[in-house]
């Protein structure tokens, strides 16, 4: 739950400061499934990508964001 916590706040960040609408279609997608789908395990995340990724990949994205987020805040 804190993680996904975490990823949300990354999220809304990057969206507040536009960095969302600059990121990759892959992170955006990724962005978006987390935002619609908060409670969601990440098993059942990679699996709402179309094609389904890994949880490795999916967790690799979401780190990827809340880095972002995070030099956005420097």
């Amino acid at each position: 739950v804190e993680a996904a916590d975490s990823q949300m706040k990354a999220i809304v960040k990057l969206e507040a400061s536009g960095l969302l609408e600059r990121i990759s279609p892959q992170l955006r997608t990724t962005a978006r499934l987390r935002l619609e789908n908060p409670e969601a395990s990440l098993s059942e995340l990679a699996g709402l990508h179309s094609p389904p990724l890994t949880k490795s990949g999916l967790n690799h994205r979401l780190q990827k964001l809340i880095s972002y987020a995070n030099e956005e805040l420097k």
